[in-house]
């Protein structure tokens, strides 16, 4: 592996690892909901790093590491999606049409209240296996050794070629989010909505790894990613909601929730048809705010992303792939005017 690239590899690790080691503590005392969301993103972030730079450090260091942050992603995601839920119930109280709905609204804001609970317990516990593994101080302090060997100025990076592995890997996401970008016309294509979301994260993740190789020209490029990616979330966030909903109308799930209630001493409170109440005003919310967001993210595809990413990016990567000595230009030439085919 070359030099500016083991450079670009330790500088995305130490700072990502920075990120993560900072977030853990808190996610321990539970006091600050966001520390679980950074945590989170450090953790994509990182495991992004370890797709592109597939060679470094070791072939089985590098397993261990995505497999260490892969479990504990797991977890920290479904304890930020319990979060980000109970978020939007409390702020559903304000805007319920009824005290029947409000009723309804309190005992979701119950189970789901269990519900994160139960997930922070698994989070806390991944915490705890993660430290053990020593993948954290692995990764920092390999980066460490690497900066601490390598010297390279960002007017020297902006001079070095992008090298063939990482255009394949954008030229993959790239085709993946061009080829589910007909799902958007379709309302119930969750699995390919979520797919393409995918695929912008991870477009975005890895140019932001390599925007000093690529220079400042791709920030336009990222800010529609990073827009593009927040719509499609609000988008799957809609779309759990409304299967979440659904299975809520299940009789079995009705009586879960009525034992709940009685746990806490809120038995004689229980009304049916107030959960019933408050489920149907919310699938209609839901519903309303898919259609919306669909609408968005469709003009928002066609008017500004498609082009950056066909136009702009692929651009950007063919001037990146050209630099280097003139021995090395004809390879680079031939594989960069195959990078839009």
């Amino acid at each position: 592996m070359e030099s500016h690239i083991r450079y670009l590899a330790a500088l995305w690790f130490q700072r990502q690892s920075r990120r993560l080691g900072k977030q853990l503590p808190g996610i321990r005392q539970a006091e600050d909901i966001e520390c679980v969301h950074r945590a989170r993103v450090a953790c994509r972030r990182l495991r992004a790093g370890s797709e592109l730079f597939t060679d470094w450090p070791s072939a089985k260091r590098h397993r261990r590491w995505q497999c260490g942050l892969r479990r504990l992603g797991r977890k920290l995601g479904q304890a930020r999606d319990k979060d980000v839920q109970l978020i939007f119930l409390s702020d559903q109280w304000d805007r319920a049409p009824s005290l029947q709905v409000r009723v309804g609204l309190a005992g979701l804001i119950l189970v789901h209240q269990a519900q994160r609970e139960a997930a922070y317990r698994k989070a806390d516990k991944a915490v705890v296996r993660f430290r053990k593994t020593g993948v954290l101080q692995e990764i920092q302090g390999q980066s460490r050794r690497v900066l601490r060997q390598v010297n390279v100025s960002q007017e020297e990076l902006l001079l070095w070629p992008l090298w063939e592995g990482a255009a394949e890997k954008i030229q993959l996401y790239t085709d993946e989010l061009t080829a589910y970008a007909p799902s958007l016309q379709h309302g119930q294509d969750h699995t390919s909505h979520h797919a393409m979301r995918i695929a912008a994260k991870k477009l975005r993740y890895s140019l932001e790894i390599l925007s000093p190789l690529l220079g400042p020209a791709v920030h336009p490029v990222l800010q529609a990613l990073e827009e593009f990616q927040t719509r499609m979330g609000q988008l799957h966030d809609c779309q759990v909601w409304l299967m979440e909903l659904e299975a809520f109308q299940d009789r079995k799930h009705l009586r879960r929730m009525r034992k709940k209630w009685e746990k806490v001493g809120l038995g004689s409170a229980w009304n049916a048809e107030a959960f019933r109440a408050a489920v149907c005003w919310l699938q209609e919310d839901r519903r309303l705010a898919q259609a919306k967001l669909l609408e968005e993210v469709g003009w928002f595809w066609h008017a500004r992303l498609q082009e950056e990413v066909g136009d702009r990016l692929a651009r950007l990567v063919q001037q990146a792939l050209l630099r280097g000595s003139e021995a090395s230009e004809g390879p680079q030439r031939q594989f960069a005017l195959g990078w839009r085919s």
